[in-house]
């Protein structure tokens, strides 16, 4: 960090390293959630088919 401020231009460099990084991070981590949450619904749904299934048969039973 101090070798930045040393540098020509260090503080642009850091305003460079908050702006961007957070702008690239923010969508792969937004997709990542996305595709997490996608496969949570599936696995819940299924889930709920066997619960289904087996209150059922308790009824019957």
């Amino acid at each position: 960090m101090t070798l930045l401020f040393g540098m020509p231009g260090g503080v642009e460099w850091i305003f460079l390293f908050v702006a961007i990084l957070p702008s690239l991070i923010i969508p792969i981590l937004a997709i990542v959630l996305y595709l997490r949450n996608r496969e949570l619904k599936k696995q819940v749904q299924i889930l709920t088919a066997e619960n289904n299934t087996l209150l059922a048969r308790l009824e019957k039973g």
